[in-house]
């Protein structure tokens, strides 16, 4: 049950009756930026000064890193009857020869561990309204944490965490040779003078955390890290992820704290089996990881006296748009432009009508009309003669010109390109002075960019072109005259055949981000002139209320990441940083495919007021 801000936690004690609340540290007032606690080793290790470019350095040590503290442990419990250590303790037991930090004494290493935590601790919002809501009504308030810092550490990190937190006490258990489990609660009483049914306890732990305080009468409020599916979720992406991602061999667990942040806001959900919770905790990652990686594209090209202007293309850039406005990025522009009619715009260059329909392998001549809005004689005489009526793209693009004839060719393009043109400079903010124009899509092969390029060039325009999607095909990609065509989620990224099976089953994502309007198919006076949108309505309500839950995350994006006393959370870590960070973005799509293909089925509608638009 999620705790809300606003209130108290609802127990069996009157809350007026309550003196005092206190809460567990980690994973409950504390949340980390990595998805387990090892991710705090890896960072140390880092910290320490070890090789971590020998191969396999990195994940040996974390490991060690825990042997270690179980090793300390098993001691403690045969010395003293409690399994509590402190740091120093488990350091000690480190083979430090083995990663060349023979020099570094057990402080230098506990110290590097706990500068690993500062930087990636951070408050979880939730609990900290609660507890100052329990400040302002005039309880006592602390912590009670199991963990191997010292009181006089864990008070620095909630400060940190949280500047300006103060509380009345703080209980570790290292400090006191005893968990929670055991007699820690009981020696809180007696130092602060409670009774049992006056207090209340707050943590994430089912055990320590609810069971034990309530042996000794002590109200207690479970708050859960994950429900049991979203924890299958995190649990089956977790274990698919070295698959999904080649250069993931320890950077799965430092994801900037997305993770972190994907419980939180499934937490607050009512259900996690409608439209809205799929754009929440799957979609919404996926679309805000890319928004960030746009941003900084467009940061990184508006250099050197740049102008750079940004679109993103309909229909697939709806969600993306939306992400972006959501996040109050700079002005973009929302242009109507699809493969159709950028290649039409440039048929009377030298490629002529192949980027049309060179990939169809079968197309008659109801079809042709349809697609490129134009007939002659000479072209229905051809389909006469075809066997069936049927003709082959590829064969049929060198044949149009011919068959339409120059004049007609030269008419549809110029007719294309003037519509074209001129809904851009309606559309696309500062279109008309722009050295560079940013297209943003979904992908795959670049062949807008291509069109566009075509058809500029054509008109004389001569602004650079850069295609930043979502997912590429990077053996289709081709870029020249300046042009840049960069995939958020390209090879390097996920292996090849993973992406073929990716885009696979695309369409998953396309109708997730789509808008509801048709797909363009001329322009009148710079407005798009648009095709009827196939899809029923069920299925178009649920595209929108999967958009609404992503741009729901994207708002609560916004709001951690302003949680920190410097204002920057990086859940999507720097490219400087922990190389595959950003994957932890990219790595969603299969969940997503799954959980799309099972809403559908199942008819999922959910209220309307979710809307996005």
């Amino acid at each position: 049950m999620f705790i809300e801000p606003n209130r108290m936690a609802q127990t069996t004690t009157e809350p007026a009756l309550l003196e005092c609340v206190s809460f567990d540290v980690f994973d409950t007032m504390l949340l980390r930026r990595c998805t387990t606690p090892t991710g705090v080793f890896e960072v140390a290790c880092r910290l320490a000064g070890c090789d971590t470019t020998r191969p396999g350095l990195v994940e040996s040590f974390t490991q060690h890193r825990s042997l270690a503290e179980a090793k300390a442990r098993k001691a403690a419990v045969k010395e003293t009857g409690s399994g509590e250590v402190a740091i120093e303790q488990i350091y000690a037991r480190l083979p430090r020869h083995l990663f060349g930090l023979d020099e570094l004494s057990v402080e230098d290493l506990a110290e590097a561990e706990f500068q690993a935590e500062l930087a990636l601790c951070v408050a979880n919002p939730d609990i900290l309204a609660f507890y100052r809501s329990a400040r302002e009504a005039g309880m006592q308030t602390g912590f009670v944490s199991d963990t191997y810092w010292n009181g006089k550490r864990l008070g620095r990190l909630l400060a940190t965490a949280a500047p300006g937190l103060t509380w009345d006490f703080l209980y570790a258990s290292c400090d006191h040779g005893s968990s929670k489990s055991e007699n820690l609660f009981r020696k809180v009483l007696v130092g602060e003078t409670l009774k049992g049914r006056r207090m209340l306890h707050v943590g994430d732990n089912p055990v320590a955390d609810v069971e034990a305080p309530r042996r000794l009468g002590i109200e207690a409020h479970f708050y859960r890290q994950a429900s049991t599916y979203f924890a299958g979720l995190l649990q089956r992406e977790g274990s698919t992820f070295a698959l999904v991602s080649p250069s993931a061999a320890h950077g799965q667990r430092l994801d900037g704290g997305l993770r972190s942040l994907r419980r939180c806001v499934a937490n607050r959900l009512a259900t996690e089996a409608d439209a809205f919770a799929l754009g929440a905790t799957v979609l919404g990652p996926i679309m805000a990881a890319f928004d960030r990686f746009v941003s900084e594209e467009i940061d990184r090209l508006s250099t050197d006296g740049r102008k750079v202007a940004v679109a993103f293309l309909a229909r697939d850039g709806f969600l993306p748009h939306c992400v972006w406005t959501a996040r109050k990025g700079p002005a973009a522009g929302y242009a109507e432009i699809n493969r159709r009619a950028a290649a039409l715009a440039a048929i009377d260059d030298a490629t002529g009508f192949k980027p049309l329909l060179s990939g169809i392998e079968k197309i008659d001549h109801a079809g042709v009309v349809e697609m490129i809005g134009a007939d002659s004689p000479h072209l229905r005489s051809f389909f006469v003669r075809q066997p069936g009526g049927i003709a082959d793209g590829e064969a049929l693009c060198s044949k149009l010109p011919a068959l339409l004839g120059k004049e007609t060719v030269s008419k549809l393009a110029d007719s294309m390109r003037i519509g074209l043109f001129e809904h851009m400079r309606q559309a696309i903010p500062d279109f008309g002075v722009c050295t560079d124009l940013v297209l943003v899509d979904l992908g795959y092969s670049g062949s807008v960019q291509k069109g566009l390029r075509r058809a500029m060039k054509s008109a004389g325009l001569p602004m650079r072109l850069h295609g930043l999607y979502l997912l590429t095909k990077d053996d289709s990609l081709e870029a020249d005259n300046g042009d840049t065509i960069r995939g958020f989620i390209d090879d390097l990224t996920v292996s090849p055949q993973t992406k073929l099976t990716l885009l696979s089953n695309i369409a998953v994502l396309e109708q997730l981000c789509s808008a509801s309007d048709g797909s363009v198919r001329s322009y009148q006076d710079g407005k798009p002139v648009r095709e009827p949108d196939v899809r029923d309505a069920a299925q178009i309500e649920l595209s929108h209320q999967a958009q609404a839950g992503a741009i729901h995350f994207a708002e609560q994006l916004g709001d951690h990441q302003g949680s920190r006393l410097d204002g920057r959370v990086d859940f999507f870590g720097s490219r400087r940083h922990a190389g595959s960070a950003n994957v932890a973005g990219r790595q969603l799509y299969r969940s997503l495919s799954r959980r799309w293909i099972l809403l559908h089925s199942q008819g999922m509608r959910t209220p309307a007021t979710r809307n996005p638009r």
